[in-house]
């Protein structure tokens, strides 16, 4: 069984040397969950990782629903939800992943700002700069496309206008993207609907592959990774991915794996 995740991505501005990354461990585990039923909130399970630091974040949630009585007279019974662990994981480059919330209104705004209290007290007294992601460099879209097992959606804008990094297509394709590009501003490709059976794939025509991703820029992705399993990326900087719904272990290891393909993007943009 698999669930599927909505993912965010925020950048931290201040140093994140080994020093600070500790800091912050130790200020994230002293501030563990507070507050009585239904207003707790705060973080849990904080742990240092290869990569970074994971933690998660946990908020009662108020819940409403609307049950019959012995009358058959519609009432409205008030309830809260048990909440849920939503994971955050702050990689040593000063980029943070965190799943989105579900239910509850603006709680990546309460991350931050929990976040921004204990970098002030535990780190440093300099303000914790922290921005949401609003947008992916294309790079990072480019790499699920290469690393995906299948692709049925692919949308592209700036048809063969792009330098390519790090090859240029064969001059023939090269020329027909150039071309498709003087009068196509933007390009949707999909494998539409699929049978069982069905083996149409985005990633296995030639001209795709190697003559429009390389000088074009994906704007959107849809597909499976190599696990069979669904993903989603949006240039918009939103990520959606299947993951183990019961193997937390599971579900923690590929949170990291597919955050990190985005996170390479920005490093690999600024290089070239």
């Amino acid at each position: 069984m698999a669930i599927l995740m909505n993912i965010r991505f925020a950048k931290i501005e201040n140093e994140l040397d080994d020093k600070n990354l500790a800091k912050f461990l130790e200020g994230i585990k002293k501030y563990s969950l507070r507050g009585k039923r239904p207003m707790r909130k705060g973080f849990m399970n904080p742990q240092k990782m290869k990569e970074g630091i994971l933690f998660r974040f946990y908020k009662d949630v108020k819940n409403t629903a609307k049950i019959l009585d012995n009358t058959n007279t519609e009432m409205t019974e008030e309830g809260y939800l048990c909440g849920e662990f939503k994971i955050i994981f702050v990689f040593k480059e000063g980029y943070m992943a965190y799943q989105r919330p579900t239910k509850g209104k603006s709680s990546s705004i309460e991350i931050f700002y929990l976040l921004k209290k204990i970098w002030s007290n535990y780190v440093d007294k300099k303000e914790l700069k922290i921005k949401r992601i609003d947008e992916f460099p294309y790079k990072s879209l480019k790499n699920f496309y290469k690393e995906a097992k299948e692709i049925s959606f692919l949308k592209l804008i700036d048809i063969g206008k792009t330098k390519p990094n790090p090859h240029w297509p064969e001059a023939w394709m090269k020329e027909v993207v150039e071309n498709l590009g003087k009068d196509v501003d933007t390009l949707g490709l999909s494998t539409g609907k699929k049978k069982k059976g069905d083996k149409r794939n985005l990633k296995r025509p030639k001209m795709i592959k190697e003559g429009l991703i390389p000088i074009s820029k994906p704007i959107q992705i849809k597909g499976k990774l190599q696990d069979n399993e669904f993903f989603s990326i949006d240039i918009n900087g939103s990520l959606r991915s299947s993951m183990p719904e019961k193997d937390e272990n599971a579900k923690i290891n590929k949170f990291i794996r597919v955050c990190k393909k985005v996170v390479e993007g920005f490093f690999e943009s600024n290089e070239g």
